[in-house]
């Protein structure tokens, strides 16, 4: 099954990955890598989610069809008696919107699944478009290397301003 979207230059399945390692020096440090994406809401591509929800969530699929197949609009009120101006989106979800935060989720869905396949030894939790790594620091550098790679096809652009490394002492 191809993707509407430019998520196709992900290597084949049973392809060599080259951010798969075998070795761990006893020289390369447990990490905790913590990072967050610009934006990452109203980056991700609305053609992208409304794909990946029909195929995860037939049942919802038609509902997020429906909320997301316009552009969204967000009004911006300025002082008392100013006209309101009007923006109108065709990316992202809304924030605020209470399906807002599920949906995102359901979207980035194959992002992560290809990360935790691309190297299964490190932890990846995700909250939103918070995105963390924990275990050797080889792994860890490999791996958001990867993100960095193939996250903005999907919408999500890691953020190098936030981005921390926690190494126990």
């Amino acid at each position: 099954m191809t993707y509407p979207y430019t998520y196709t230059q992900l290597p084949e399945e049973g392809t060599p990955d080259p951010t798969q390692t075998d070795t761990i020096t006893p020289d390369d440090p447990e990490v905790h890598f913590l990072t967050d994406a610009r934006n990452g809401f109203s980056e991700l591509s609305q053609m992208a989610l409304l794909w990946e929800v029909q195929h995860r969530w037939p049942t919802g699929s038609r509902f997020a069809y429906n909320l997301y197949r316009h552009e969204c609009r967000l009004i911006l009120c300025g002082p008392p008696g100013t006209k309101p101006a009007i923006r109108l989106s065709r990316e992202g979800v809304m924030q605020g919107c209470v399906w807002g935060m599920i949906l995102y989720e359901l979207g980035i869905m194959s992002l992560a699944e290809h990360l935790q396949q691309s190297d299964s030894s490190i932890l990846q939790p995700w909250y939103a478009d918070d995105f963390s790594l924990q275990g050797p620091a080889s792994h860890a550098t490999k791996l958001f290397h990867l993100l960095c790679r193939c996250g903005p096809s999907m919408g999500y652009y890691p953020e190098m301003v936030k981005c921390w490394v926690i190494r126990p002492l």
